[in-house]
C-alpha cells in the first residue's frame, strides 16, 4: 500500500476496518448454512484457425467464481429483511461510519474530489468492501483477515483513492494475426504480448462503450500493443470512468504508429477493433479474476474483416523475427519529428483500412505528394515518378527503378480517373478498365515501398536531397 498521509490516515483505517467487519459477517452467515451463489462471467473459447471466440456466457450456467458476499443478500419473502437491505447498519457500523465520511470528504481524498453527496457513492463504497471481502476469501481461504491479508487486498483501492496521479498501459489488440511468440519488446515503452484469459474477458466485458466494430472481430485477437508510462490526474470514480470510456487523440495516435511499423514490415492486413486503458497498481473495484481496464470502441480495421473474417484460414502469421524488424522500424519512426512524415504514415494507416478502394488510392497519392513533392508544384507526376524510382535504386537495380516508376504512372493514371471521372480526358483506357481492388493494392504497396526506403535513409525526407543525391550525381 502507498505510504498514508495522516489527513488519509481516517480513511485508511475505516477501509481497512471495514473489511475485516465484512470478512467476519460472511464468515458468519457461511457457518450458519447460507450457500454463495455464481456471478455469470464471460466465456472464452478458441476457433479452428487459432482466434478467440468470446461471449457474455448463458443466462443458464453461472461460470464465474463463488461471489461469498451475496449470502449477504436479503432472503426472497423477508420483507423486514429486504427492507434493511443486505449492510444493516446494526450489523455493518463500520461499513455505515465509511460511507458516512465518504459522503463528508473531510480528508479531501484525491479520488473522492468533486463528489455531490448521493445514495449512489454510498452504495459504490459498500460494493467495494464487498468485492475486496470477496477476493480476501479467494485468496486467503475461508478465515478471518490479518492486518498483512488486508494490506494486500486493499492495496489497489487505497491507491485508486489516494494516489493523485494514476498509472495507466494502452493496449490495442491486434485482430486477426497470429505471432509465433508470447512476447516480445518494442521500445521501453512499447511491447506485444499475448492476451492472458483473465484479460480477454475484461476487455470483452467493456466492449459495449463506444462500440464501432463487430463483436466477433474484437474477440478475434491474440496479442495486443501495449504502451506504458501513460496517467491521468486523480478523479472521484465517477467522472474517471467517464474520462477512461472515450477515445484520446494521444492515445490513437499512438497506437496508430505501432500498427504502422506492423504494416509497413509485414504488408498484412489489419487493425483494431477496440482501445483498452488498463489501470496500473490501482483500482475503483477489487476484482478476482482479471484486471481493471476501460475499454473504448473502434473501428480501425479493413471491412472485409466484417464478412466472416473471423473464421478464414488464411490468418497470417508473424514470426520473431519480422517482430524484431518491426521494432527497429518502430524506433526509426520515433526518433523522426518531421511532419511530412507523420502525415504520410497517417494516410498510410487510413488507406489500409479504407472501405472503398478509391479513397485508399486517393490516400496513398496524397501520401505520396507529401513524401515526394517539393514547393515547386510543376510536373509533379513526373517528379514523384523519378524521385520514386531513384529511392527505389538504392539497394535496387534498374529493373527496380523501371517498376517503380511505372507504378507511380499506373498509380496517377488510377487518381486522374478517380478525381476526373471515367470519361476524363487525363484517364487513360487501362486506368479506367483496371480492378478497384487491384489498384488499391498498388496503392498501398507502392507508397509502403517508399516509406521504407526512407525510414532507413531519413535524410531523404527532403526530396530535393533525393535529386541531389541519386539524380544529379555525376555517373561513375
Amino acid at each position: 500500500m502507498i505510504k498514508i498521509p495522516q489527513e488519509h490516515a481516517a480513511l485508511a483505517r475505516l477501509y481497512d476496518d471495514a473489511l475485516d467487519e465484512m470478512v467476519g459477517v460472511i464468515l458468519q452467515a457461511l457457518s450458519d448454512g447460507r450457500k454463495p451463489t455464481r456471478d455469470r462471467q464471460p466465456e472464452l473459447s478458441w476457433r479452428d484457425n487459432g482466434m478467440p471466440s468470446l461471449t457474455d456466457g448463458s443466462y443458464f450456467s453461472s461460470a464465474g467464481p463463488l461471489k461469498y458476499s451475496s449470502v449477504l443478500e436479503p432472503p426472497y419473502g423477508d420483507e423486514e429483511a429486504r427492507r434493511r437491505g443486505a449492510y444493516p447498519a446494526d450489523r455493518f457500523p463500520v461499513l455505515h461510519a465509511l460511507t458516512a465520511m465518504i459522503a463528508e470528504n473531510p480528508s479531501n481524498a484525491p479520488g473522492l474530489a468533486g463528489l455531490q453527496p448521493s445514495p449512489l457513492n454510498q452504495t459504490h463504497a459498500q460494493l467495494q468492501v464487498a468485492g475486496a471481502a470477496d477476493l480476501h476469501l479467494h485468496r486467503f481461504g475461508l478465515v478471518a483477515t490479518t492486518e498483512a491479508s488486508r494490506a494486500a487486498v486493499l492495496r489497489p483501492v487505497m491507491n485508486g483513492l489516494l494516489k493523485a496521479r494514476l498509472d495507466l498501459a494502452i493496449l490495442a489488440p491486434i485482430a486477426l494475426t497470429r505471432f509465433d511468440f508470447d512476447r516480445l519488446r518494442l521500445a521501453p515503452n512499447a511491447f506485444i504480448m499475448r492476451m492472458s484469459p483473465q484479460l480477454q474477458k475484461a476487455r470483452w466485458s467493456g466492449k459495449a462503450y463506444g462500440a464501432n466494430g463487430h463483436d466477433a472481430v474484437l474477440a478475434a485477437a491474440t496479442h495486443a500493443f501495449v504502451l506504458t508510462g501513460w496517467g491521468l490526474p486523480n478523479d472521484n470514480f465517477w467522472a474517471l470512468g467517464q474520462t477512461l470510456s472515450f477515445r484520446t487523440p494521444a492515445a490513437r495516435e499512438a497506437i496508430e504508429v505501432l500498427f504502422a511499423a506492423l504494416r509497413l514490415v509485414t504488408g498484412i492486413e489489419t487493425g483494431y477493433a477496440q482501445e483498452v486503458r488498463l489501470a496500473r497498481g490501482w483500482g475503483t473495484w477489487p476484482h478476482m479474476d482479471w484486471p481493471q481496464v476501460y475499454a473504448v470502441g473502434a473501428r480501425r480495421y479493413p471491412e472485409a474483416f466484417d464478412n466472416f473474417g473471423w473464421i478464414r484460414d488464411d490468418i497470417p502469421m508473424v514470426t520473431t523475427n519480422q517482430m524484431k524488424e518491426v521494432a527497429t522500424v518502430y524506433q526509426a519512426m520515433k526518433s523522426q519529428t518531421a511532419q511530412r512524415l507523420d502525415l504520410a504514415l497517417r494516410r498510410f494507416n487510413t488507406a489500409t483500412t479504407r472501405d472503398d478502394p478509391s479513397d485508399a488510392i486517393l490516400d496513398a497519392t496524397i501520401a505520396l505528394e507529401i513524401l515526394l513533392g517539393d514547393a515547386d508544384n510543376q510536373a509533379i507526376g513526373w517528379k514523384l515518378r523519378m524521385r520514386a524510382g531513384a529511392l527505389a535504386g538504392i539497394g535496387g537495380d534498374q529493373t527496380s527503378i523501371d517498376v517503380a516508376r511505372a507504378d507511380v504512372a499506373k498509380l496517377y493514371d488510377l487518381r486522374s480517373t478517380i478525381v476526373h471521372g471515367v470519361t476524363g480526358k487525363k484517364a487513360t483506357k487501362a486506368a479506367k478498365a483496371q480492378d478497384p481492388e487491384v489498384g488499391r493494392r498498388l496503392a498501398i504497396e507502392t507508397l509502403r515501398g517508399v516509406l521504407q526506403v526512407i525510414l532507413k535513409f531519413p535524410r531523404y525526407l527532403d526530396p530535393l536531397a533525393i535529386d541531389r543525391d541519386l539524380l544529379l550525381r555525376p555517373s561513375a
